[in-house]
Parts: C-alpha cells; sequence; structure tokens
C-alpha cells in the first residue's frame, strides 16, 4: 500500500475525530489527565481534529470503555462545543447493530465527554492495507451491511457526511462492520452548524458538493458517495482519487477522473463495479437516489439476480451521447456511408465498361469484316495473360484472317466460345462480388 499522503488528512479544524478501537501499537501512556469522574483513563486510542478517544476503567459497571473528550475544551469556541454535543445526541438517538452506541454523556468541569463500549478490532483501512483487495462477495457484504446502517441513520434524519474506511470498525469477534466518527453528522430536524462554503471532510473522500463548499446541503447521496468510495477502495485495494497533493484530489474529485474498478482489478464483477460506479457518480442526479435503493442492488447481486445499475448506467451513457456529440457522430456515419457509395458505384462502373468492352471484341470475332475481325484478335491477344479463356480462343483462330471464317472454323470457335463462356461466367460471379451489387449480366457470345 502506498504511503500516506497529505492528502489524506483533514481539511478543516473539527473535522476528524477518531472513535473506539483496539490501543494503537506504541500508543503512549497518559501523563495528564488520568482520570475524568469515575472513568480511569488509561491509552489514547486516537486523535483527531475536535476530540480525544481514549480506552478508560469503569469501576461503576467494571469494564473498559471508550471515552472521547473535546481537545483543548477550555479554550474551545462555541462552534466547537455546539459540533462535539450534537455527535454525541446524535449517537444518541441511532440504535442499530451496526453503528456504535453510545452508553453515556456528561461534563467534568469545562470537559464535555461521552462514553462508548471499547470494542477489539481494526479499521477497514488497516485490513484493507493488510488484506489487499477483498473479494467481490465478501467486500459486498461489507457495504451492504454498512448501507444498512446509513439507511437507519437517514429514516432518523442523520447525513453522516464522512464515510470512509478509516471511520469503519470492523470487530474482530464477528467480523461486523461498525460505523463511527459522526462529527460531521447533520441532524436535518436542526439549523446547520456548517456555513455555506465551508468544507468539512477528507479528501480523498468527500463528494462533489462537499469540496465546493455545498456541505451545507448534503444529503443521503452524499453518504451514498462516500459509501461507494468505500467499496471502490476494498475491491481495488487503493482510494480512488490518491493524488500526491491536496489540490490534486480536488481536481480528480471535479473531474470525476479515476481508473474504473475492473482496469485495476479484473476479477471485479461487472455487476459489482456498476453498483460502484453510480454510487459515485459525478452528479448527485445520477447516483443511487437512496440508501436502500443501493442496499436493494446490493441484495440483487449477492442473491445473483440482476442488478439495476447496469441498466441505468447505459442509459445515462446515451443520455451523454444525446446532443451536439450525438449529431456530429451522425454526419460523420453519413459522410462516411456517402463516401463508400460513392466508391462502390465508381467500382461498379469500371467493371461494367471492362466486361462489355470484352464482350464487343467476342462478337467481333464472328463478324464478315475481316478488320474486324483482326482488330478483336489483337484485342483479345492482349488480354490473354489475365485471360485464359481468351487464350484458348486466339488459339482456334487462323494467325491471319483475310476472308470470312469457314464453317469448319466457325464450328471450332463456337466449341472454343462456349468453354470460355462458363469461365468467363465464373468470372463474372467473383466481380460481382467484389463490386458488391447486382448489374445485369452480359451474354458474350452467342453463335
Amino acid at each position: 500500500m502506498p504511503e500516506k499522503t497529505p492528502a489524506d488528512e483533514q481539511t478543516h479544524a473539527h473535522t476528524e475525530a477518531t472513535l473506539p478501537m483496539t490501543s494503537l501499537p506504541g500508543a503512549p501512556r497518559l501523563e495528564a489527565p488520568t482520570s475524568l469522574g469515575r472513568f480511569e483513563l488509561k491509552d489514547v486510542l486516537g486523535r483527531g481534529g475536535m476530540g480525544v478517544v481514549y480506552s478508560a476503567w469503569d469501576p461503576s459497571h467494571e469494564r473498559m470503555v471508550a471515552v472521547k473528550l473535546l481537545k483543548h475544551a477550555s479554550a474551545a469556541t462555541r462552534p466547537h462545543l455546539e459540533r462535539f454535543a450534537r455527535e454525541s445526541a446524535v449517537l444518541c438517538k441511532l440504535q442499530h447493530p451496526g453503528i456504535v452506541s453510545v452508553y453515556e454523556t456528561g461534563w467534568q468541569g469545562e470537559t464535555p465527554y461521552f462514553v462508548m463500549p471499547l470494542i477489539e478490532g481494526e479499521t477497514l483501512s488497516e485490513h484493507v492495507r493488510r488484506r489487499g483487495p477483498l473479494p467481490g462477495v465478501e467486500a459486498a457484504s461489507l457495504v451492504r451491511a454498512l448501507a444498512a446502517a446509513l439507511e437507519h441513520a437517514h429514516d432518523k434524519g442523520i447525513i453522516h457526511r464522512d464515510v470512509k474506511p478509516q471511520n469503519v470498525l470492523l470487530r474482530a469477534a464477528d467480523q461486523q462492520p461498525l460505523l463511527l466518527d459522526f462529527g460531521l453528522a447533520h441532524d436535518v430536524a436542526q439549523s446547520t452548524l456548517t456555513r455555506p462554503g465551508e468544507v468539512l471532510g477528507t479528501p480523498l473522500y468527500m463528494s462533489p458538493e462537499q469540496l465546493s463548499g455545498e456541505s451545507h446541503s448534503a444529503d443521503a447521496r452524499t453518504d451514498i458517495y462516500g459509501l461507494g468510495l468505500v467499496l471502490y477502495e476494498l475491491l481495488t485495494g487503493t482510494p480512488a482519487f490518491r493524488a500526491p497533493s491536496r489540490e490534486q484530489v480536488a481536481e480528480r474529485v471535479s473531474q470525476g477522473r479515476f481508473e474504473p474498478p475492473r482496469r485495476l482489478n479484473p476479477a471485479v464483477s461487472r455487476d459489482l463495479e456498476a453498483i460502484c460506479l453510480r454510487a459515485i457518480a459525478r452528479n448527485r442526479a445520477q447516483r443511487f437516489g437512496a440508501m436502500a435503493t443501493l442496499r436493494s442492488d446490493l441484495d440483487r447481486f449477492l442473491a445473483g439476480g440482476t442488478v439495476l445499475a447496469r441498466a441505468q448506467l447505459r442509459r445515462q451513457r446515451w443520455q451523454q451521447l444525446r446532443g451536439p456529440g450525438l449529431w456530429l457522430m451522425c454526419g460523420l456515419l453519413l459522410l462516411a456511408l456517402a463516401s463508400l457509395a460513392g466508391w462502390l458505384a465508381w467500382r461498379q462502373r469500371a467493371i461494367e465498361q471492362r466486361l462489355r468492352a470484352e464482350q464487343g471484341a467476342w462478337q467481333a470475332l464472328v463478324d464478315d469484316d475481316p478488320t474486324a475481325r483482326t482488330t478483336a484478335r489483337q484485342a483479345l491477344a492482349e488480354r490473354a495473360p489475365q485471360h485464359p479463356a481468351l487464350a484458348l480462343l486466339d488459339q482456334g483462330l487462323p494467325s491471319a484472317a483475310p476472308v470470312a471464317p469457314s464453317t469448319a472454323q466457325q464450328e471450332q470457335v463456337g466449341a472454343l466460345l462456349d468453354e470460355a463462356q462458363r469461365e468467363l461466367d465464373g468470372m463474372w460471379r467473383q466481380k460481382s462480388h467484389v463490386c458488391l451489387c447486382a448489374c445485369p449480366r452480359p451474354r458474350y457470345y452467342s453463335l
């Protein structure tokens, strides 16, 4: 896997907050604080732009938990405090097996916090880094479970707005994916804390509308886009828009420029690729309209049924062709057909002229005029290398023809003409195939 680039980092000061996971290897021991109310803080599990997550011992329930508290709470601004409080409130509203739950919330002095289960496992990002691209069925099953969790959130009026592999925890006990970090979540029932033009999220996983400063207008299709990027990474082992800098990432996202999954991993099925491509369509109107629709298509894929995303992609591509591009293609096609028709007509006329000239020469051989016979004989002698039948006829005539041929000579010529006629009929059929036109076949000689 490539090294982490600057484009992987958050773009806003109060965005990412890493939620419960196992202790990171080499995580530093806490010097201060060592407690938060009744909780005995242990190790730092993760740090984000807005909060810090600790493992902690809860003596009241005799269990290990994960405690998230606001970083630098004493110096936090009002928007920071409101956003942190909203995250805990959002999690309290959601009760789904695919979303990390909240045990309790509270304040310790000036520091707000909330408590969650401490879950053993690894993030999807770590899982893909360790294993590489996942088999299609396994990737689809994981994304289908996340789609069900997000569908529950959407039904409650919650838009996550930061769906990415780093915010999905794969529980070690049963490999169940759990959705984490609702720090950027938007509750449609409440006034938004996001100002127009404010850019929130991680560039690699931001939708085009978020990148253009429209995070305040995010809807279910924004989360569908993020989940599509998760599916892309599970199938290919790499983010769709990875680039050395944030500027290049932003350019690729804005243009919708990425390698199709099957180009990076030919083992990906066309149906699953179609689901992925529709989910990460640059235009929101071309994505799945609701998380339930995406989940249903994943169900059909897992059951071996007909995936609707492929037909939808074909319709979208046809609609993209309609317009100036389509008329240009039609004009070029008509021009090519007209040029082909003109060339075929010219070739037909050339073949007809040559065959009719041969017909005239054959008929002149039995003409009473010696001059006409001599001229025809000379013409046929010149054609003899190309036309064996004409050579046979030439050999059947006298070397000079000052007078009209005798009856015996006419019979000899007639027999040769009949044989030559059969060969010329074959020549005509071959030429008719070349010119591709059905023109009347001339009769070269009749005795």
